[in-house]
């Protein structure tokens, strides 16, 4: 198990398995190669997997996976246009791997590993509310504390026969000095990710974002959501035609005063900078493990849906006593209401 990061970007300095002149290649910006031993990079995992094979690259998960259009390739040979050509490790964007098993059946699967970053539906797909690329994929990456409801961390699943090379990539390479309490959180997170009733919240939560998401999608004005829907535990509203117009900062900061946290994110070609965005993404796992149940997934749907058309600003006082409403209705913690002072 390794230590994950979300999306911070993290700055390899240990590549001692590769080259001196490991390149980053970037076929969709011209081919730009970045030499050196110092690569910053989204995420260690795909580094301390890089000694599987001789190149390996990522998938953009934008508008769809595009196995002829890689976003980004990493190769310990930057003369290597073979392996350039025809890559040994793909990694996979959250749910793209169903599209290249789709692509498997029709004989085109040539390369040697399939890895799937199951970072976002680790949870779904233990509680059975999602397929699982486990015993499809060679290796499967995840994170313990989104979905999977546990502490901040990741795993990596894999069969015997890639164990060894994984572990020697991993640590010392990569992986720090451990955290017992971490190790433990995450086996209780296993034990409780095994049970009904965590099989039972996987459900409410992708039930509770498709209802968020019909209210949304009903909200007019411009308001839209990406896909027209959800079958995951995320949706992503898509302001670009919001009338009046309305960013995904401007949304972020109207709903934060509202007491409901959400965070911007850009959208496929959008035309905004990534600080404004035109999108929102809002995500459902807290809610149901708070205890939400679809008719209160409803109620924020559509508290969401008000607050994003220009109705807002008569209604802002009541959208937030409805906010208030539902966390009464279920806190934290029972001896701690919504308002109640916390002494220090």
């Amino acid at each position: 198990m390794i230590p994950a990061h979300g999306l911070v970007e993290h700055v390899i300095l240990v590549l001692l398995w590769l080259r001196p002149r490991a390149s980053i290649t970037a076929p969709s910006s011209g081919m730009t190669l970045f030499s050196g031993f110092r690569i910053k990079f989204k995420t260690a995992q795909m580094v301390g997997l890089l000694v599987l094979a001789n190149t390996l690259a990522s998938m953009k998960a934008g508008d769809g996976v595009h196995f002829d259009d890689p976003l980004m390739v990493i190769t310990k040979d930057e003369a290597d246009t073979e392996s350039l050509e025809r890559p040994e490790l793909v990694q996979l964007p959250d749910g793209g791997w169903r599209l290249y098993l789709s692509c498997a059946t029709t004989g085109t699967k040539h390369w040697r590993v399939e890895v799937v970053d199951a970072a976002h539906p680790a949870g779904l797909i233990a509680g059975g509310a999602h397929p699982s690329p486990v015993g499809i994929a060679d290796v499967v990456t995840l994170t313990t504390h989104k979905t999977l409801r546990g502490p901040r961390g990741g795993a990596i699943l894999c069969g015997e026969e890639l164990a060894k090379k994984i572990d020697s990539a991993v640590f010392p390479g990569l992986q720090g000095g451990p955290l017992e309490h971490v190790i433990a959180a995450k086996a209780v997170a296993f034990r409780i990710a095994a049970s009904e009733l965590f099989a039972e919240r996987q459900r409410r939560t992708v039930d509770g974002a498709k209802a968020l998401a019909e209210e949304l999608l009903g909200a007019g004005h411009g308001v839209n959501v990406l896909t027209g829907g959800t079958d995951v535990h995320l949706i992503l509203v898509d302001l670009r035609e919001s009338e009046p117009a309305l960013s995904g900062r401007q949304a972020e900061d109207r709903l934060a005063e509202i007491d409901i946290t959400v965070n911007r994110n850009a959208v496929p070609f959008d035309p905004r900078p990534p600080m404004e965005a035109s999108g929102l993404r809002i995500g459902t796992p807290a809610l149901a493990t708070r205890g939400l149940q679809h008719d209160d997934f409803t109620e924020v749907g559509r508290i969401l849906a008000s607050a994003l058309t220009p109705e807002y600003e008569s209604r802002a006082a009541e959208l937030r006593e409805r906010v208030g409403v539902i966390v009464e209705r279920y806190p934290l913690y029972e001896t701690l209401a919504a308002g109640t002072p916390v002494r220090v």
